[in-house]
């Protein structure tokens, strides 16, 4: 029989945290028995804009870690600006995505020319 060293148990604990930062689930099992599964954990990412007109002085987007979209529109509100906590509170007055954290990209550019 084969012997299993210290480099190989590394090498699948390396495996395995690789697996999970990319936000896939792992089994984990002991001598052929379910041990555990682990999954990726904490907050989500979402994507804050508003859907009304945009004045001077005043918040157009956020991007908000939080576990849920009602905790990420709660943080965004407590950080408007003369638009007002509502704006970020309220569907109609603005959009509340989450992000997939596993895309690569710009999540957001705010740009408004004077």
């Amino acid at each position: 029989m084969e012997q299993y060293t210290s480099e190989d148990a590394r090498r699948e604990w390396r495996r395995i945290l690789d697996k999970i930062q990319r936000g896939e689930r792992v089994g984990i099992t002991r001598y052929g028995e379910p041990l555990a599964v682990v999954a990726p954990v904490g907050p989500n990412i979402y994507l804050l804009q508003r859907t009304d007109a945009i004045g001077y002085d005043e918040a157009d987007g956020f991007v908000v870690a939080a576990e849920s979209a009602e905790a990420a529109r709660l943080q965004a509100a407590e950080d408007a600006g003369d638009e007002g906590s509502d704006t970020w509170l309220m569907p109609s007055l603005s959009t509340c995505d989450a992000v997939d954290p596993r895309q690569s990209g710009v999540i957001l550019r705010s740009f408004r020319a004077g």
